[in-house]
C-alpha cells in the first residue's frame, strides 16, 4: 500500500508539472492583460521632392510672412525681406520666385506682413521707414518714423486695424495707420494704454 501510494503522488505531482508547464508556455510567462508585441511604426512615403527657388545667400532675408486665409492678401503666397538686397520678394504655389526693388537704396527692409487693406507692409531697419506695397498697381510707398535711428524690425496687424511695429533701438512700439500713412509711437510701458485708446 505504501508503494502504491508512492506511485500515485509521485504520478500526481508530474501531472501537475507537466499542466505547469504547459500554462506557463514553456518557460514564456506573459502577465494577465499583456499585449504582445508591436509592429515597427509604419513610416510615411515619400511621392515627390522638388527644390524651391530661394533669394541668394548675398540677399540676407530676415522676414517671412502669409496671408492669412480671412485676409484681404492673395493667398498662396509666402512674402519675404531681403535686408541687403533692398529688396521684397514673393514666393507663389507654381514655385515662382519674384523680386520687387525698393526705391531707395540702403534701406534694409526686415519685418514683412499682410496688411487690412489687402497690401504688403514692411519695415525698413536703415531707412527708418514703413512701406507698403501694392500687389495691384506694383508702386511702393514709404512713411517716415518719428524717432531718428528707430531700427524697425519686426511689424505685425493688430486687431485694431492697425500695423504694429517695434523700435529695437529706442525702446518703442510703433502703430502706422493703414489708411492714413500716419505714425504714432508708445514706449514700453505705454502699449496697454495706447491699445485701448486706439479703439475709442
Amino acid at each position: 500500500m505504501g508503494e502504491s501510494f508512492l506511485r500515485r503522488t509521485l504520478g500526481l505531482i508530474s501531472g501537475a508539472a507537466a499542466a505547469a508547464a504547459l500554462l506557463a508556455g514553456c518557460g514564456k510567462t506573459y502577465p494577465v492583460g499583456a499585449v504582445g508585441p508591436t509592429s515597427p511604426p509604419i513610416k510615411p512615403s515619400v511621392t515627390s521632392v522638388y527644390a524651391l527657388p530661394t533669394p541668394p545667400a548675398s540677399s540676407q532675408p530676415e522676414g517671412l510672412a502669409s496671408a492669412p486665409a480671412d485676409s484681404n492678401c492673395a493667398s498662396g503666397i509666402i512674402w519675404i525681406a531681403e535686408e541687403s538686397n533692398d529688396a521684397i520678394a514673393t514666393l507663389n504655389t507654381s514655385a515662382v520666385y519674384t523680386t520687387f526693388t525698393l526705391p531707395n537704396a540702403n534701406s534694409e527692409p526686415y519685418g514683412i506682413t499682410c496688411g487690412p487693406d489687402g497690401e504688403t507692409w514692411f519695415t525698413e531697419f536703415a531707412g527708418n521707414r514703413i512701406g507698403r506695397f501694392s500687389t495691384s498697381t506694383l508702386d511702393f510707398a514709404e512713411f517716415n518714423i518719428p524717432t531718428a535711428s528707430a531700427q524697425a524690425t519686426a511689424i505685425a496687424l493688430g486687431d485694431d486695424g492697425g500695423l504694429w511695429f517695434t523700435e529695437s533701438a529706442v525702446g518703442k512700439i510703433g502703430r502706422v495707420d493703414e489708411t492714413s500713412g500716419t505714425i504714432a509711437e508708445y514706449s514700453a510701458g505705454e502699449i496697454g494704454r495706447a491699445s485701448c485708446r486706439e479703439r475709442v
